[in-house]
């Protein structure tokens, strides 16, 4: 087998030790054996072997190492032995993708931890289509999960991260998959690889690794299988602490593989071995220079000590500690751990260094009374040249950080939380450094930006700052001062935050009382239904199923309809769930209707009394043809599993994003519906932060919804939109006025746990008070969502039917805004001079919205005035569509005074 020379900043291991867990499936097992011996290595027999072997001499000025190999389920059973003695815990694909990569140098052991808390160990992954922002995250996320992440697409990765199934590096990604099928290493059997490993050991591993275990090997290193996911398999991975199937995370294309040739063996090992960039020594986290030979400014005082340092601390970190500390004149006592006799070599120590609060050192040193220091001690006293005090009974930061931690590992229940700083510098007390060290200490991620989606805790200094002002808009449950996480490590347990929260923010004023007094009535009249709180919906039977392609085939969208549903006149039209996006058309209605809001739309509220609730098969048919709603499989409570497609149901040819899709023509009838052969597709707008967008866009995907692409403008295409905050943007306005359903985060996060779209009547805006994880513009009248969606359903009309407009100047919001709100609630937009024309030939309503900063001088503006055209204030528009419908401003309220 080829192999290349050592990369830079790795030396050969001549002396190395291996036990090899006996849990592991003899195929795996054997494979690992052969690793091992191909690279030079002994295989122990037992733990204690391979515990003794690790940090003792070899002879030659060089230290031999030890190892243990196991699957993670095993973990537990040896992480006992690693509190009194350092030795790597390791999977199998450690000693795998170490004969790969190069026979003569053993990798880094960091990437392979067999933790179970490192979810991601020995993942490779790269991403494509992904901000810095969000990669930053990514990175950082990953790396504290145990995996790798490469800057570059290769070949030896084992996961390629993508936000859309497009671009060169999503077809890369196909072929390198395709190619690695052509091995099929799925096909061996473990019988055939225990006989070949057996026999090639039975040679002392002379000669090649025999083909059946080398595939067996790249098999199990998880590199015949070039998996593509979405930022949402990394999200619920971490959440769940446990590596879901990509096959549930990926995504629905169209793209076939190309130029795939046949890959041998051989072809994958050289691949390996010419990516250097894969596995780099991970840095320590004190500076490299504090253990560097400083005997030339050794003080006098150090000559009068003498350290021992504990074996449970790492091996090579250890070695570098003992150099430092000779370097400047102290003496070094070894403590033999298998050595009952040896503790008279305690009594000589002035310092005994360690790392946590276990292992022999330690319990010998605290029953003779010697002074126990820790690794951040010594690094301190290093930097500074002199020996600190080591009086630790204040419980300060440095203490707490120089005195060994209580127990080797992490505090249980913080492994998962994510915790970014806020005001803390290099020259704060504590330093952003302490915090830092903190944070790896108690085995949280420390996230060097302030993410909406991950961050869990955010520590600040004082509260102040940009972060902190950030988390209080976006109610971040914890923000609390550093002391919290002091007291954590102080006790070594997850400490409640309540106590170390920064100053509460005040109680908000209540924003809508309407709905207080809405509930009261209904309390005393409970017949009656207000649009604010409708019925709660019967429970819909949801499968216990979880693969999304079976739940998408056999079940239908989760659909109800409010029995408060106003009464429709059925339809004996084709309906479509998509609205073409057209700047001069507008939606017909009823002429009944249409004529009511000609004559009062300008002058006087609209009104709209209560009606007599319509049955839900009709409300659901109207709520269709208004284009607000894309399931319309209300219709057919259960679909025939034999539906024949109707004349309507053909695919239409040039097909885009934009325009519907062939399931979403329904057909219906008076007397009769059509069944149809597969629900309409969700279109789905989406709002937030480039982390929320990627992954909602994921759970939209995942779930079989298409996500429209509009940047910041509304694209009447869409039939949902999912935001967190119901703000006064164009996007929101558009789908209000058009009746979209406009629906919380929840909505998805839901779905997404159900494995298909739940009703959407419970995730609705308006139906509950705005809660703490969402918030409310208070110029919005709160239910006007819910209140469009459900006025447009009923037939009624939009908000500008009938009405034309002009916009003279640069208006605020701006004009291409207006625009897209005016032709969503049914108006028509023509420039000014065409208004003029037809302004007294045409029957009112006809506007003109001026920008504040036109002149008094300007030609256009003195022909409006003229000819007494109604001039008003941009601001019309959205306060028409979102204050209380039952109440509507006035026009004469925003006429424009130059």
């Amino acid at each position: 087998m080829a192999n290349t020379r050592s990369p830079g900043g790795r030396r050969a291991r001549p002396a190395w030790t291996v036990y090899i867990s006996p849990e592991m499936p003899d195929a795996m097992r054997m494979s690992v054996e052969v690793c091992v011996r191909v690279m030079g290595g002994t295989v122990a027999a037992s733990v204690d072997e391979a515990i003794a072997a690790e940090g003792s001499p070899n002879g030659h000025g060089a230290t031999n190492e030890g190892y243990i190999v196991c699957l993670s389920s095993a973990y537990e059973t040896y992480v006992k032995a690693r509190e009194s003695h350092y030795i790597p815990i390791v999977t199998p694909i450690w000693a795998f993708r170490s004969v790969l990569h190069n026979a003569q140098v053993l990798l880094p052991t960091e990437k392979f931890s067999a933790n179970p808390r490192k979810v991601f160990s020995s993942i490779v992954l790269y991403t494509s289509q992904v901000e810095p922002e969000p990669s930053k995250v990514l990175r950082t996320l990953i790396a504290h999960s145990g995996g790798q992440v490469l800057s570059h697409p290769s070949r030896s990765a084992t996961h390629m991260l993508c936000l859309r199934p497009e671009g060169d590096a999503f077809q890369q990604a196909l072929n390198w998959d395709a190619e690695g099928a052509t091995l099929q290493t799925d096909t061996l059997s473990d019988e055939d690889v225990v006989r070949a490993a057996t026999a090639f050991v039975a040679t002392n591993v002379h000669g090649p690794i025999p083909d059946v275990v080398l595939a067996y090997i790249i098999g199990q290193s998880h590199l015949t299988k070039h998996r593509i996911v979405n930022y949402l398999w990394i999200y619920e991975c971490i959440r769940v602490n446990q590596l879901l199937p990509e096959t549930l995370y990926g995504f629905e294309h169209n793209h076939k593989p190309s130029g795939v040739r046949d890959v041998r063996l051989s072809d994958v090992v050289m691949a390996l071995q010419c990516d250097s960039q894969l596995f780099p020594p991970v840095s320590e986290a004190l500076p490299l220079d504090i253990w560097r030979d400083i005997s030339q400014n050794a003080a006098k005082e150090w000559a009068d000590n003498a350290f021992v340092v504990a074996s449970h601390i790492a091996t090579g970190l250890r070695q570098r500690m003992l150099d430092a500390i000779q370097g400047l004149g102290a003496k070094v006592l070894v403590l033999r751990d298998n050595d009952d006799d040896d503790e008279s070599v305690m009594d000589g120590a002035t310092y005994v260094v360690c790392a946590h609060q276990t292992g022999r050192a330690f319990d010998v040193a605290l029953a003779r009374g010697k002074t126990i220091v820790g690794i951040q001690w010594l690094a301190a006293s290093l930097a500074l040249r002199t020996l600190l005090p080591a009086n630790f009974d204040e419980p300060t930061v440095r203490n707490v950080l120089w005195y060994p931690a209580k127990q080797f590992g992490s505090i249980p229940g913080m492994e998962g939380l994510i915790i970014t700083l806020s005001g803390f510098t290099v020259r704060s007390t504590p330093s952003r450094d302490d915090m830092q060290a903190m944070i790896r200490l108690v085995g949280a991620c420390w996230l060097p930006v302030l993410s909406r989606s991950h961050t869990s805790h955010l520590i600040c200094f004082e509260a102040s700052g940009e972060k902190y002002q950030r988390a209080l808009t976006w109610d971040l449950p914890n923000v609390v001062k550093f002391e919290w996480i002091l007291a954590c490590v102080q006790q070594w347990r997850y400490v409640p935050e309540a106590e170390f929260s920064w100053e509460p923010k005040p109680p908000k004023m209540p924003k809508f009382d309407v709905h207080d007094a809405l509930q009261v009535l209904e309390a005393k009249q409970p017949s009656r239904v207000t649009p604010l709180k409708p019925k709660e919906p019967e429970t819909s039977f949801v499968s216990t199923l979880t693969t999304p392609v079976l739940l998408r085939n056999t079940q239908p969208d989760a659909t109800d309809v409010p029995s408060s549903a106003p009464t429709a006149p059925k339809p004996d039209v084709v309906v479509t769930a998509s609205a073409k996006s057209s700047v001069k058309s507008s939606v017909k209605s009823s002429a009944k209707t249409s004529a009511k809001t000609t004559t009062k739309a300008a002058a006087t509220p609209a009104r709209k009394a209560a009606t007599t609730p319509a049955p839900a098969k009709k409300a659901a048919a109207k709520r269709a043809s208004a284009g607000s709603d894309a399931s319309v499989s209300v219709l057919e409570a259960i679909r025939p599993a034999t539906a024949k497609k109707t004349p309507k149901e053909t695919k239409r040819k040039g097909k885009t994003q934009s325009e519907p899709e062939p399931s979403d023509v329904v057909v219906v009838k008076q007397r009769r519906t059509t069944a149809r052969s597969k629900t309409p597709k969700r279109m789905f707008l989406l709002t937030g932060t480039h982390e929320e967008l990627a992954i909602n866009e994921s759970i939209v995907q995942f779930l079989g919804g298409v996500v429209v692409h509009s940047a910041r403008a509304f694209d009447p295409a869409c039939t949902h939109v999912i935001c967190k905050e119901l703000r006064r943007t164009e996007k929101i306005i558009a789908a209000c006025a058009s009746g979209k359903w406009i629906l919380t985060p929840d909505y998805l996060r839901d779905s997404r746990a159900q494995g298909l779209f739940l009703s959407e009547e419970g995730y609705e805006w308006g139906l509950d008070k705005v809660s703490k994880d969402h918030y409310c513009d208070p110029r919005i009248w709160l239910p006007v969502a819910k209140y469009w969606r459900t006025h447009l359903a009923a037939g009624g009309a939009r908000a500008f039917d009938k009405w034309t407009f002009a916009i003279l100047g640069e208006t605020v919001p701006p004009p291409s805004m207006c625009t897209h709100v005016i032709v969503a609630a049914g108006g028509v937009v023509l420039d000014v001079p065409t208004l003029l024309k037809k302004f007294g030939v045409q029957e009112p309503p006809m506007v003109v919205l001026v920008a504040d900063a036109v002149k008094k001088t300007d030609k256009l503006l003195k022909s409006l005035l003229e000819k007494k055209v109604p001039l008003v204030k941009p601001g019309f528009l959205i306060d028409y569509i979102t204050k209380d419908q039952h109440a509507r401003p006035e026009l004469q309220q925003y006429y424009y005074l130059p």
